[in-house]
């Protein structure tokens, strides 16, 4: 009976998700988007959606949003060396500045400080301060 049951369900319910879509909806939302959403998007499980996203994105859901993260925060290094890294945290939804500089550090090889300081290149920096023209990021 489940045989017959899993010959006749319709496949493209089960393998249709729109991956390039979700990817686009991080990038888009970076700081509030998680994996836990991308799942209750997509409507499926963790593991699918993991075994879906990687080899279209070439990386899993949850890398994937660790990066869209870290690039965002890169408009706050990008922005010099008077930023408020609390209050940067903060706004990227880190649990706290320690996080954030762990994941900048685990991510960059730098803290956000020293790439703030230091203007080291950063090939997201460039593509993340043309889209963040008009946005106060020093405060």
């Amino acid at each position: 009976m489940l045989l017959a049951r899993v010959r006749s369900a319709p496949a493209a319910r089960y393998l249709r998700i729109n991956v390039s879509g979700l990817a686009r909806w991080v990038r888009a939302q970076p700081t509030s988007i998680s994996v836990r959403a991308m799942v209750a998007a997509a409507g499926v499980s963790r593991q699918h959606l993991a075994r879906v996203f990687r080899p279209v994105i070439g990386v899993g859901p949850k890398r994937y949003c660790r990066l869209a993260r870290f690039q965002a925060g890169l408009a706050y290094a990008g922005a010099g060396p008077n930023v408020n890294w609390a209050e940067a945290a903060a706004d990227l939804g880190y649990a706290d500045q320690s996080h954030m500089i762990a994941e900048f550090r685990e991510l960059s090889g730098l803290s956000p400080d020293a790439l703030a300081r230091e203007r080291w290149f950063h090939p997201f920096i460039l593509e993340t301060r043309s889209r963040s023209v008009g946005h106060e990021l020093t405060r």
